[in-house]
């Protein structure tokens, strides 16, 4: 997972992204403007990282 700092470069618009807080904190976020990388308990995401992609799913997969 790479982390980007907030102060280089911002996320795409409406990408779901996860949050690293100055506390060590991390949350997911729906990014929607610099606005919404504020958390009421964890303050401002001082960096940011690309959500990994789900898993396969592996029910009903045949052994």
């Amino acid at each position: 997972m790479k982390w980007i700092s907030v102060n280089k470069k911002l996320p795409n618009k409406y990408s779901k992204v996860l949050c690293l807080y100055p506390n060590g904190k991390m949350d997911v976020q729906l990014y929607l403007g610099k606005e919404s990388f504020r958390h009421e308990l964890y303050g401002d995401c001082i960096f940011w990282a690309e959500t990994p992609p789900k898993p396969k799913a592996f029910y009903g997969r045949k052994h």
